[in-house]
């Protein structure tokens, strides 16, 4: 049914005439702020931690209603994601390197309302995968 659709729609198109500019009344078009527009861009950053000591290599997913951008903490642990809309939720998604044995870590907040600083302490871990019966 999909591909009747679309010949059918092109022919359409094609066989209509475009209207005439000659003596037409201009049209006005209002731009519409996107809701990311009309909010303050903020910085969601943070200090990544075992033990006391920053650690280096972790991923860092920062997820926001119509977007997300994924970072990677540098030698001093930190990392830092800018352009991150006010008024909607957030989350954050830790993911340190399978081999550095360190437990994934997730937060969220469900209004960001400002530049938000978040650090987080890693423990220990194990990651399990595969299928389990």
């Amino acid at each position: 049914m999909k591909t009747r659709v679309l010949p059918f729609m092109i022919a359409l198109l094609l066989l209509c005439p475009a209207p005439a500019t000659r003596g037409a009344r201009p049209v006005h078009t209002v731009a519409v702020p996107d809701r990311a527009d009309a909010q303050t861009a903020v910085t969601v950053s943070g200090t990544i931690r075992h033990g006391g000591n920053p650690v280096s290599g972790v991923g860092v997913h920062v997820i926001w209603e119509g977007d997300s951008r994924e970072v990677t903490t540098g030698p001093g642990g930190t990392y830092s994601v800018g352009g991150v809309p006010t008024g909607g939720w957030v989350q954050i998604f830790v993911r340190p390197p399978i081999a550095d044995r360190l437990a994934f870590r997730n937060w969220g907040a469900e209004e960001l309302t400002g530049d938000l600083s978040k650090d987080f302490d890693l423990q220990s871990g194990y990651r399990l995968q595969g299928e389990f019966r």
